[in-house]
């Protein structure tokens, strides 16, 4: 009998209870892991946006960059024609997300997730205009976003380098 009495070990209510915590610690592990990937999806979803943003944002203006005239001064398209004579035109589809660039009878698209694309026209004095022909610089604003995340916004402002050749 005195075998029983030295045995040690946990009682079943011991036993329950670190069940119970241990229970409550993992599923407090999997509650933070689970936040923890959806934060990072989001921010992955983010960058995506943004390098399509940008990457499509320095295309227009390396190009624009060149061209010799501008063709229109549309507020949601951009119309120019290139130094060997091509015209190119940038502009948003209805109902697309792509921001499509249309030469020669093509029309890739440049970027995905765009919702919005702005160009507003400046002559050389800085003013804004509506004459292709004043026009020496564009302003050029992309607006993107997927569901679930903010949209983003990238601007910059191109100078027509090209503007002066015959």
């Amino acid at each position: 009998m005195n075998s029983l009495l030295e045995e040690r070990g946990f009682t079943l209510t011991e036993v329950l209870i670190a069940l119970t915590l241990t229970g409550l610690l993992l599923t407090a592990l999997a509650q933070t892991g689970q936040v923890a990937l959806t934060r990072w999806s989001r921010l992955e979803q983010e960058i995506e946006v943004q390098q399509h943003l940008n990457t499509a944002l320095e295309r227009i203006a390396r190009e624009l960059r060149q061209a010799k005239k501008l063709l229109g001064t549309s507020p949601t398209e951009l119309s120019f024609q290139k130094v060997d004579g091509t015209s190119v035109r940038y502009y948003l589809r209805t109902g697309s997300s792509n921001l499509l660039r249309a030469e020669s009878g093509g029309e890739p698209p440049v970027a995905g997730y765009v919702k919005r694309v702005q160009f507003a026209y400046y002559n050389a004095g800085g003013s804004p205009t509506s004459d292709p022909e004043q026009g020496t610089s564009v302003e050029i604003t992309l607006t993107g976003g997927m569901p679930g995340i903010p949209d983003q916004t990238v601007q910059t402002k191109v100078q027509i380098r090209a503007r002066s050749w015959p």
